[in-house]
């Protein structure tokens, strides 16, 4: 009977945190980050502030959670890309196709993402998570690890060319579409960059 209480309990809690989760991605998609307080969350997900605090210590908390939320998606997009840079046939193109299916999943996340950027000139803690979400996402390219040889090397210049794209994915949501024309040289840049990487240019 007290195991079956403690799983309604654990379930309830589920359920609250996910509402938070929720309500807290729906203000900042319409207000952004900066606009949206623990009270508005909390009265949007239909809690109490004093509930909010109980799973979150703070909106960064609450911003670290979308984060992690993605990042199987962003993880997963990454481990594509590495069997593509070590998979032989045309490279370039396959990695071009890559980077425009990537570009998709920034859109559809925008507003997540646009949450985060705020986030990340206000809150250093998530910078922080940021980091090492960027730094376990450069992890998971084991075979272009292994193709550079030295992990720690392998690991600064995955973990540039993740924050080139990531950097060219933000601005390019801020000042244009895919149809800017500076666009499509700079998709070649990187691309170019990522397989220079792999050839050891």
């Amino acid at each position: 009977m007290r195991v079956a209480q403690e799983s309604l309990r654990d379930l309830k809690r589920q359920a609250t945190r996910t509402r938070l989760v929720d309500a807290a991605r729906d203000l900042f998609a319409a207000r952004g980050y900066t606009a949206t307080g623990a009270d508005l969350i909390a009265r949007e997900a239909g809690v109490s502030r004093a509930t909010f605090y109980l799973h979150f210590r703070s909106k960064a908390d609450l911003v670290t959670e979308v984060m992690r939320a993605i990042e199987p998606q962003i993880t997963g997009a990454y481990r594509l890309l590495d069997g593509i840079l070590v998979g032989g046939g045309d490279t370039m193109a396959a990695v071009l196709d890559w980077f425009d299916a990537h570009l998709l999943f920034w859109d559809e996340h925008g507003s997540e993402f646009d949450a985060i950027q705020q986030a990340l000139t206000h809150e250093p803690a998530t910078g922080q998570e940021w980091f090492a979400m960027l730094r376990r996402t450069a992890g998971a390219m084991t075979s272009v690890t292994r193709r550079i040889g030295d992990p720690v090397r392998a690991e600064a210049r995955i973990l540039v060319q993740l924050m080139a794209v990531e950097r060219t994915h933000s601005f390019q949501r801020l000042v244009g579409g895919p149809d800017e024309p500076l666009w499509s040289d700079m998709r070649h840049a990187l691309a170019r960059g990522w397989v220079e990487l792999v050839d050891g240019r």
